[in-house]
């Protein structure tokens, strides 16, 4: 699924507002751009990891941002990868196939929830 939006793309995984009635499978990743509308790709990250049952789900930062402080920041809020966009759409084809390839099959995806909450236990 693409949602262009901060926003509405943390109410998806939150399974809030227009998704509440979503299916609570979480996708395998989430591809994040940090210029996003409405709410930045640096706030959702934070957003994210502030929220116990997305803490883990992976996210790898896909941008045409060269900051470093972009980088350092993305990492420090818990990024699991950050790639620069390159200049042409070919590169950009093959990058974001092989970062399906690694973060959509070949990564083995965290439990939604966190270990202590399992069955109930918290």
């Amino acid at each position: 699924m693409v949602i262009h939006d901060g926003q509405r793309a943390l109410d998806y995984l939150k399974c809030e507002g227009e998704f509440q009635d979503r299916d609570e499978q979480d996708p395998l990743f989430v591809l994040l751009d940090l210029k996003l509308p409405r709410v930045s790709g640096l706030e959702m990250l934070e957003s994210l990891r502030a929220t116990p049952e997305l803490r883990k789900l992976p996210v790898v930062v896909l941008t045409s941002s060269r900051l470093a402080q972009d980088l350092e920041r993305a990492y420090e809020l818990g990024a699991n990868a950050f790639v620069q966009k390159p200049t042409s759409f070919e590169e950009l084809k093959h990058d974001v196939g092989n970062i399906l390839s690694v973060w959509g099959r070949l990564n083995k995806q965290p439990p939604r929830f966190p270990t202590a909450q399992v069955g109930g236990v918290a």
